[in-house]
């Protein structure tokens, strides 16, 4: 009868601890969450100091200017890895 007492009584200390540490969690998720977003704020500002108040996109490719052969052929024109110009027929 006592092992039964005791271990409801673990049971509900067990239950009770269980709430009491999902409750704080969220409370630890939330500020986790609140702190990440002030840190992306404040590397934002850090940003827009060094770039201005608009931020520097990188420059689009070219696209490559289309030609036509002596017999209707389109090609573009570009260089190998060695500098040496090559045709690209398509």
């Amino acid at each position: 009868m006592e092992i039964i007492l005791v271990l409801i009584v673990v049971g509900v200390l067990w239950f009770l601890t269980k709430l009491n540490y999902q409750s704080n969690s969220n409370v630890l998720s939330n500020s986790k969450y609140k702190n990440d977003l002030a840190k992306q704020k404040k590397e934002l500002e850090e940003q827009r100091k060094i770039y201005g108040s608009t931020p520097v996109f990188p420059e689009t490719p070219k696209k490559p200017e289309i030609k036509k052969g002596k017999r209707g052929g389109r090609y573009t024109e570009d260089k190998t890895k060695d500098g040496r110009p090559y045709r690209r027929y398509f």
